[in-house]
């Protein structure tokens, strides 16, 4: 199974047991070498500082030899710990690498087990803080105005500086019925206090419906688990197993096009992707990614021949579409579908989490990054290019108010949704030209 980086942001994910595989247990045997020579330094450092307890420089030393065994690239150890000492884990490590005390892991995989009872927000890290990637409908962040690209400088009045999504999720869930203040900042106004009342959110993640009798459309909003189930279902739902049923789902409608729509999508569980590409891969053992950092170097190819090869396919992509969804519409793009929207964000890199202490802490920490196909396309940093780029024109005296009252309503509509407008006339292209 898939151990998700499920980074508020961007999920990014890695499968355990090829980890283990490729970094444990280097990792499991590694550590203890470097802990006696650690512990001694640290013991001196701590001692100087005049910080508290053993345990305090011995788990310094733990996730200091972590890091050294199991990180992405190289890393200045001695830097390092200066750095840590100084100001905490992301001064020294990537923004998508994290430490977690005990009670905060014990937070974070409360969120998977609970029912979904929060504000109706999916948000990741920008510029340090937390931002709104997406507003679910009718949510109590909806109701009161919240929009994307809004940036939640605080929860409750605790800075989200520096904190992981996960964190600021857990802080901004809670009980129905009770309160939530974010303090908000849009564009170049002011801070704005916005309270919300938290209530149970019913969230979907595969929605199929028709755009025309002919052309069907899925969007995606996150890859979570069993999501490749929800896109199967979907498939039914348009139609377009009637070929491989004896019964037609859908009476006189089957869609012969899908416009796949990944906007405002941060990830999820790359597992999910690969199980979905397999319903689209022209041959069994085509390469979908590959995983590559100083300690780890795999491969992940599809299962099987898809069943929808030969489908008429177009992907919608912005710049929030992240991590997870720049492999599917990445590959999707190398087996010759076209792409239509916005440059991606450009997340290319796998954590793996939790990474536990023996104080009963965890790290989340970047192990590697991932390359797409057989040509191993780099994506950290880069985003995948649209085949057609079309954005959403905001009016040069627009308010960030009135283009966000213009822009939510007409998302997903084809006749006033640009991107979506091009998707369609790209599909109907596709549509006339024959199938293998």
């Amino acid at each position: 199974m898939l151990l998700a980086d499920k980074e508020g942001t961007f999920k990014a994910v890695i499968f355990q047991q090829n980890i283990e595989r490729v970094a444990m247990p280097r990792f499991r045997y590694v550590i203890a070498l470097g802990l006696a020579v650690l512990l001694l330094v640290f013991a001196l450092v701590f001692s100087i500082l005049g910080r508290v307890r053993y345990g305090d420089f011995y788990e310094t030393a733990e996730v200091m030899s972590i890091i050294e065994n199991n990180y992405v690239d190289k890393v200045d150890i001695k830097k390092c710990q200066e750095k840590i000492l100084q100001s905490g884990l992301q001064d020294c490590l990537d923004k998508h690498s994290y430490y977690y005390s005990a009670d905060d892991l014990k937070a974070v995989k409360s969120l998977d087990s609970a029912p979904f009872v929060g504000i109706g927000l999916q948000v990741n890290k920008k510029d340090d803080y937390i931002h709104v990637v997406s507003v679910l409908e009718n949510s109590p962040a909806q109701r009161v105005g919240i929009i994307p690209d809004d940036l939640i400088v605080a929860v409750n009045g605790v800075s989200t500086k520096n904190m992981s999504p996960e964190d600021a999720t857990n802080k901004i869930r809670g009980k129905s019925g009770e309160k939530v203040v974010l303090t908000i900042q849009r564009g170049q106004k002011k801070q704005k206090d916005f309270i919300l009342v938290r209530e149970k959110i019913e969230r979907f993640y595969v929605k199929p419906s028709f755009i025309t009798p002919e052309i069907g459309y899925i969007r995606i909003t996150s890859f979570e688990q069993l999501s490749s189930l929800e896109l199967y279902s979907s498939f039914y739902s348009l139609g377009i197993l009637s070929d491989f049923s004896s019964k037609d789902f859908t009476g006189n409608k089957s869609a012969r096009g899908i416009i796949i729509d990944l906007r405002r999508n941060p990830g999820g569980f790359l597992g999910e992707v690969l199980s979905m590409l397999d319903f689209f891969s022209p041959d069994k053992g085509r390469t979908v990614f590959s995983a590559k950092g100083l300690h780890v170097n795999e491969k992940f190819t599809t299962g099987i021949k898809g069943f929808f090869d030969n489908l008429p396919i177009v992907v919608l992509i912005d710049a929030n579409s992240a991590s997870a969804a720049e492999v599917m519409a990445g590959v999707l793009k190398i087996w010759g579908h076209a792409v239509v929207g916005e440059k991606s964000y450009g997340k290319g890199t796998v954590q793996e989490f939790p990474i536990r202490l023996s104080s009963g802490s965890a790290l989340r920490l970047t192990v590697a990054r991932y390359f797409l196909g057989e040509q191993e396309v780099a994506v950290d940093g880069i985003g995948i290019s649209p085949d057609h780029e079309v954005k959403w024109k905001k009016s040069e005296n627009q308010s960030e108010e009135d283009f966000a009252a213009e822009f939510f309503p007409n998302f997903g509509n084809p006749e006033k949704d640009p991107q979506l407008k091009k998707a369609v006339e790209v599909l109907k292209e596709q549509m006339k030209k024959p199938r293998n």
